[in-house]
C-alpha cells in the first residue's frame, strides 16, 4: 500500500517543483524587462517648458508619455551605489547653497530657448505643409478610401441590423400564430 503513494507524491513534488520554477522564471524576467527599460530610457527634462520626458537611448526616440515597461515608476539606476546613509545632510545643503544654482538660466538664455523652439515648430510645420503639397494626390485617395470604408461598414452594419430585426419579427409572429394555435386546440379540448 505504501507503494502505491510515492508515485503520487513524486506526481506531487514535481509539479509543485515545475510552479516554482515558472515562479521564479516569472519574477526574473520581470526584473530583467524592469532593468532593461531602466538602462534604454532616460528621464529628462525640457527647458522651456518645464516638463519631463522620456528619451530612449537606443532608438534616439523621444515620448512625452511614460513607457509602458516603465510602469508606475522612474527609471532608476541600478548601479548607484546606495551607502548615502552615512553623509551628513548639513554637509549637503552647505554644497548646494555654495554651488549656483545651474537650473536657473538668464531671461536672455530663455527667450534665445524659446526662440529656438518656436523656429524648429515652424520649421517642422512647413515641412509637413510641404509634404503635404507635394503627396497632396496620395492624401486625397487615401480620405476617399477610407471615407468609402467607413461608409461600406456603416451600410453592412445597417443591413445586417435590418436582418436580424427582420428575422426577430419573423420568429415572433411565428411563435404569436403557434401560441394562439395550440391556445385554441386546449380550449376546444376542453
Amino acid at each position: 500500500m505504501s507503494g502505491d503513494l510515492a508515485p503520487i507524491t513524486n506526481e506531487v513534488n514535481e509539479a509543485l517543483v515545475v510552479r516554482l520554477q515558472t515562479l521564479y522564471r516569472a519574477r526574473r524576467a520581470r526584473r530583467e524587462a524592469v532593468e532593461l527599460a531602466n538602462s534604454s530610457y532616460l528621464k529628462c527634462w525640457d527647458a522651456v517648458s518645464g516638463l519631463a520626458y522620456y528619451c530612449n537611448l537606443r532608438t534616439g526616440l523621444s515620448s512625452w508619455k511614460k513607457p509602458l515597461l516603465l510602469a508606475a515608476r522612474d527609471p532608476i539606476d541600478t548601479k548607484v551605489d546606495t551607502g548615502l546613509e552615512n553623509v551628513d545632510i548639513q554637509e549637503i545643503r552647505t554644497k548646494v547653497q555654495d554651488e549656483p544654482n545651474v537650473d536657473q538660466l538668464s531671461l536672455k538664455d530663455r527667450q534665445r530657448r524659446r526662440e529656438e523652439s518656436l523656429a524648429f515648430k515652424r520649421k517642422c510645420e512647413d515641412e509637413k505643409r510641404e509634404l503635404m503639397l507635394r503627396h497632396r494626390r496620395k492624401i486625397v485617395r487615401a480620405m476617399r478610401h477610407f471615407e468609402k470604408n467607413m461608409l461600406d461598414e456603416k451600410s453592412r452594419a445597417r443591413q445586417e441590423r435590418q436582418a436580424k430585426l427582420k428575422n426577430d419579427n419573423q420568429q415572433l409572429l411565428q411563435d404569436l400564430y403557434e401560441g394562439k394555435k395550440a391556445s385554441e386546440l386546449t380550449d376546444f379540448e376542453t
